[in-house]
This record gives structure tokens, sequence and C-alpha cells, in this order.
């Protein structure tokens, strides 16, 4: 019983804070890419949702932004296991409530060496080349506005053999 009522306290406390991370997910479940980390300076774990088989098919990124307000970059070195296409995205750690969930500005994101328009350099139709942007995210100055539910990513082409490197600078939006 108190083991329960301290969990259950614990759980309420946590709810009462919005998770405050900037998160990067790459995603190979299109295609059934397994992806598999290399190294990264960021919290980098596998899927913990959905079907168990697909879970080493999604990594995912977190970071706290740094408290001064100054940007920070994730770094993940990954490898995959066959040909195809990817999906990274750019986006907020999950929260309980959409209201909780909070925004990043990105600066810019890539995977190197084969994304393209990493700063989110907007063309003539006011779109950035290369990305898709949710709805609810945004282009901004020096980068793009986004949430967990606000997401903006890429496809790229992978192949097994090679490392990639994913670097993503962000910042908590104001």
């Amino acid at each position: 019983m108190k083991k329960t009522l301290l969990f259950l306290t614990a759980f309420a406390a946590c709810s009462l804070f919005a998770i405050d991370q900037g998160r990067v997910d790459i995603d190979g479940t299109k295609d059934g890419i397994a992806i598999t980390k290399v190294k990264s300076n960021c919290n980098t774990q596998n899927a913990t949702w959905g079907a168990e088989e697909k879970r080493n098919q999604i990594l995912v990124n977190t970071m706290k932004p740094a408290a001064n307000g100054e940007w920070q970059t994730m770094e993940i070195v990954f490898t995959v296991d066959k040909p195809g296409k990817i999906n990274f995205n750019a986006a907020g750690d999950w929260a309980p409530t959409a209201e909780e969930r909070l925004f990043y500005i990105y600066k810019s994101a890539a995977v190197e060496p084969v994304s393209q328009n990493a700063e989110f350099t907007k063309n003539s139709a006011g779109k950035a080349d290369g990305w898709w942007i949710a709805e609810k995210a945004s282009l901004v100055d020096g980068g793009v506005k986004v949430n967990h539910d606000a997401r903006a990513f890429q496809t790229i082409a992978v192949e097994p053999g090679k490392e990639y490197t994913l670097k993503a600078t962000f910042k908590k939006a104001e």
C-alpha cells in the first residue's frame, strides 16, 4: 500500500510539470529498417511504445535545453540494417496534456552526409525545401518552431555498412 501511494504521489507530481526536452526521432518503420545507436551526446533509446517488433526501428533522442537559453546541439551516430528510406524529425518531448508539450526552435537539423537544407532556409514560396512542416509548427527567423505534436521532418535514403551522424541544434522557444 505504501509503495502504491508513493508511486501515485510521484506520478501526480511529475504530471504537474512539463517535460522540458528537445527531441529528435529517427524512424525506419515505413521500410522496416532497424536503427542502431553507435554513440550520442544525449539520451538515446529505442521506442518504448507500439508493436514490439517495430521498436528497434525508432530511435528517440532527447536533451534538456541549455538553462541560459543558449543553443544546444544533439549529436547521434547511428547505423541501419538494410537499404531504404527513414524519416528524422525535430520535435519536443511528450507530456500528458497538449498544453504541457513545450515548443522549441531548431536552427539546424541534418543527417550527414545525406540531408538537405539543414538550416530550414525558405524558398520563394515561403517553404523549407526538403522538409515537411506540420500545420501547428512554423518556420521562424532562424529556424523552425516545433513541439511533440507539431513536428518538422525530412525523409532520407540510407544503406547498411555506413555510419550516419544526426546533428540538431535547438533551444526552448520563448
